[in-house]
C-alpha cells in the first residue's frame, strides 16, 4: 500500500523527494543503533523500489535512538520506536 501511495505521489509531483528515516529503540550502543537504523531505512527503500517507486525520489537516513516517539522503558515503547518515518525533503 505504501509503495502505491508513493508512486501516485511521484506521478502527481515528479520533483518530490522523500526521506526514508530509520529509527531504533535505546537498547545497544549508539554506533550499533546508528548502523541498524541506516540498514532499516535502506531495506525499506529497496523494497519500495522493487515495487516500482522511483529511487531518484527517495533518500535514506538513519537516526539511531536519537528521536524516540515512545517511552523506551517499556517493551511496547521500544517496539514502537523501531520504525520507519517518511518526510518530504523537497517538492
Amino acid at each position: 500500500k505504501g509503495a502505491g501511495f508513493i508512486k501516485k505521489l511521484q506521478e502527481r509531483e515528479p520533483g518530490i523527494v522523500l526521506e526514508v528515516g530509520g529509527h531504533t529503540d535505546s537498547d545497544g550502543t549508539a554506533s550499533h543503533n546508528q548502523t541498524l537504523s541506516e540498514n532499516r531505512a535502506t531495506a525499506v527503500r529497496d523494497v519500495l523500489v522493487r515495487y516500482g517507486v522511483n529511487a531518484a525520489g527517495l533518500l535514506t537516513k538513519g537516526y539511531g535512538a536519537t528521536s524516540p516517539k515512545f517511552d523506551n522503558k517499556t517493551e511496547q515503547g521500544k517496539f514502537l520506536n523501531r520504525r520507519i518515518q517518511y518526510s518530504v525533503i523537497r517538492r
